[in-house]
């Protein structure tokens, strides 16, 4: 006779739950915020020594606005969010960008713990307007940082407690679900990105916010007293969430759906509980409105533009033609955009290898024969069709998939250009409803995974997690750093190319270093090769011709620098000193043609293209008239002479020089008028010139 089994006993009280695991220091939630605080700064505590990384430039140090410390508040509020660093108002990307929240924060902090600039007297530096000017400290910029992050991933764990602790015989082990899922969130290495780049705070801060907005909107919910206190708290958390970064808008539909699926609503229809919901979450909507259509309508507009840039680095649905860019097909830009969301949860399920750099052309262009891409509109509709399928029953799997999706639209590139086609630091927000789900899923599949199992397994991936994220954060030391680790990755980013080569060759343009020629040359033969790599990936890619040009410009080989040059000219004729580049190296090529090779010809010829485009280099005249006069060429000799004494009438030579070609041409009388002059001016060159 079989015998008969005990049914398993599930906890049905959180207590019940804690008591279940062996280990007691996860009885305690407030241990469990130590744990989730202390793991928050302890992964990026070696970010506290780096430097400035991508995008600090453009938002801090080289902002006009952050740089003034709170003097530039008030142009900070009043611009878009790159105005300081473009000086001008700039649609690199659809609809501008309105970010005032981390970049007033930046100034402030520059005013705070900044440094005054000063000059090579001492004295404090100050602004084409008056302002004084701040140096940034990094420190302190990764050390506000890491107390967000810290302040987010506790966030996250009090919503999601918040969540499941209002029906505890439904999620016996909702604890623990929070608890994990915070942990996965907080040790996850693609947020590296977000965390530690300083400029990534508009990230942790939109997501700290929103949440922040969530926990008091479920707290007016949950209770008659302080109501009023709670709404106004969360409508003004959720319009400086707006005000860091755009993506906090889609908490308008997350939490009206978690307000949907985490409270019952007993003796409500579901009319009644929409219209409940939708009452509780006016406020924001009316926040929403405000921020849309007031705030940042009057700074940028409220419209999204539809015209794409014609620019593969503002816009990555390119393709080349061989003279020209034209956009992608339809097919071919939802199937490329389809193919990184496929790559998004790759990098969620298994995050390595990590770049900053999923520019044109990292991500090659896709069409829906690609099997990569069929089985990302296969995962993505059938996840879609089963948070449908599930809302009904108020599944948490429903929460989390449209959670992620949600979250997620607006830097998906289906509904608005991002600008490039991927970017980990985009998944910072929506990881939580994909973690979300990844835990749920453990929980009710595997067998004890809510006791010490479970525990050692989580703790497990955490350990690895955060090796990753230690390893990844030194990479985000300083831009050399990323761009030479980064660059083993993303091998065929024209972005990253052309950023490691132009680091290369920077210092060659810093006089204090006093580089020899040989220095600059070794520096230009490192990076011309990645120039070169940069133009063949993106043919139109005028910085990294010009800057290529000056690497070989620094080599001396002075028909490849020309041959750059013209590049530029052919892409941006009004790039801006590109003429003296270009007559200089005519120049530079004329003289060596003619003092190292005796080749008057083409000497005469590169002399002559160096005046078209300078016409008033005195070098360049003198030159073409010594070469005229070894032509026998005496009238054009005359010609540039008479040209050269214009531009340097205070020249002795200029003088003596047209006093020997007017002897060439017989004149004697104007030429003992020159040589006087000359005499005059300079008597040493009397005797020079054989006392004549």
């Amino acid at each position: 006779m079989a015998k008969k089994q005990t049914p398993p006993i599930i906890p049905s009280t959180e207590k019940e739950v804690l008591a279940s695991s062996s280990i007691n220091i996860f009885q305690n939630r407030r241990w469990q915020i130590i744990i989730i605080a202390m793991s928050a700064f302890l992964l990026y505590a070696n970010t506290l020594s780096n430097q400035f990384a991508l995008d600090d430039g453009m938002l801090i140090w080289k902002n006009a606005f952050t740089v003034r410390g709170v003097s530039g508040v008030k142009d900070i509020l009043s611009h878009d969010s790159f105005y300081g660093f473009f000086k001008q108002d700039q649609n690199y990307v659809s609809g501008g960008r309105y970010r005032p929240l981390t970049l007033v924060m930046f100034a402030v902090e520059n005013q705070l713990f900044g440094k005054i600039k000063v000059d090579k007297q001492g004295k404090p530096l100050k602004d084409a307007e008056g302002y004084t000017l701040y140096e940034y400290p990094p420190f302190i910029g990764h050390l506000i940082n890491i107390l967000l992050y810290m302040g987010a991933c506790i966030l996250l764990y009090l919503w999601l407690l918040q969540l499941f602790d209002a029906d505890k015989k439904a999620f016996p082990n909702g604890v623990l679900i929070a608890f994990f899922t915070t942990l996965l969130f907080t040790f996850h290495p693609i947020h590296t990105e977000a965390v530690a780049n300083i400029k990534g705070r508009d990230e942790v801060l939109a997501l700290f916010l929103s949440i922040l907005t969530a926990i008091l909107i479920f707290k007016a919910y949950d209770s008659q007293e302080k109501r009023i206190f709670y709404f106004l708290g969360a409508s003004f958390s959720f319009l400086l969430a707006l005000l860091a970064k755009e993506n906090p808008a889609t908490f308008l539909a997350v939490i009206p759906l978690a307000l949907w699926i985490f409270r019952k609503n007993e003796g409500l229809t579901n009319a009644q509980s929409i219209q409940k919901i939708a009452t509780f979450c006016a406020p924001l909507l009316a926040v929403g409105m405000i921020w849309w259509f007031g705030i940042r309508a009057a700074v940028v507009g409220s419209a999204v533009s539809s015209t794409e840039v014609n620019e593969l680095m503002n816009n990555p649905f390119l393709k080349w033609t061989g003279s020209s860019y034209i956009p992608f097909s339809l097919d071919e830009k939802l199937a490329t955009i389809l193919y990184t969301w496929l790559k998004y949860i790759q990098l969620l399920m298994f995050p390595h290898p990590l770049t900053s750099d999923y520019y044109p052309t990292q991500i090659a262009m896709q069409t829906f024969g690609n099997p990569p891409v069929l089985f990302s509109v296969l995962l993505h509709l059938g996840a879609l069709a089963y948070a449908f399928w599930k809302l009904p029953q108020k599944s948490i799997y429903s929460f989390a998939i449209f959670y992620y999706f949600l979250t997620f639209s607006v830097v998906s590139n289906l509904v608005f250009p991002i600008g490039t086609n991927m970017g980990e630091r985009f998944m910072f927000m929506p990881s939580v409803g994909f973690l979300l789900g990844v835990v749920y899923f453990l929980s009710e599949k595997w067998k004890g995974w809510n006791g010490q199992t479970g525990l050692i397994a989580i703790s497990v991936i955490c350990i690895l997690f955060g090796i990753k994220t230690l390893a990844r954060n030194t990479a985000w030391y300083d831009n050399l750093t990323l761009f030479e680790t980064d660059i083993q990755v993303s091998e065929n980013s024209a972005k990253i190319n052309n950023g490691l080569a132009g680091l290369i060759t920077e210092s060659t343009y810093d006089t204090t270093l006093h580089q020899t020629d040989a220095q600059k040359v070794e520096l230009a033969n490192r990076a011309i090769p990645y120039f070169q790599k940069a133009v063949k990936l993106h043919p139109t890619f005028s910085s990294s011709w010009l800057l290529m040009g000056d690497a070989y410009f620094y080599k001396k080989e002075y028909d490849n620098a020309l041959q750059c040059y013209h590049q530029v000219e052919k892409i941006n004729p009004s790039q801006p000193n590109l003429k003296a580049l270009l007559g200089t190296s005519y120049i530079l090529k004329g003289r060596e043609l003619g003092e190292q090779k005796g080749d008057l010809q083409g000497a005469i010829k590169a002399l002559e293209k160096g005046v078209e485009y300078l016409p008033n280099e005195g070098e360049s005249l003198r030159l073409l008239g010594i070469a005229y006069g070894q032509m026998k060429d005496f009238q054009k000799a005359l010609s540039y002479f008479q040209r050269y004494q214009q531009v340097n009438p205070k020249e002795a030579w200029a003088y003596l020089y047209l006093g020997n070609v007017y002897k060439d041409l017989g004149d004697m009388a104007k030429s003992q008028e020159n040589y006087a002059k000359a005499y005059q001016m300079n008597p040493t060159l009397q005797q020079q010139n054989g006392g004549k």
